[in-house]
């Protein structure tokens, strides 16, 4: 079974590679800050919960579909 840091890391580089900018933040209930461009997209928790700051359909659907991506590669 995969770590929560591990489903994390590879997350982190999906988004990345999905042109978002990751801030790890891995010091409070916060696992990360989510930049699209140069403005604040969402936060994620460390328990996985999506905190949007503004939604976009298309945007929050590629961060799904990296999530997915994880949970299938790591076996999770």
């Amino acid at each position: 079974m995969k770590t929560k840091k591990e489903f994390f890391d590879d997350f982190f580089i999906r988004l990345t590679d999905n042109g978002f900018r990751v801030e790890r933040i891995m010091e409070s209930d916060i696992a990360a800050e989510v930049y699209d461009e140069s403005s604040l997209f969402c936060v994620i928790t460390q328990d996985g919960e999506l905190v949007f700051e503004k939604y976009e359909s298309s945007k929050a659907r590629a961060l799904e579909q990296a999530a997915e991506e994880s949970r299938t590669a790591l076996g999770c």
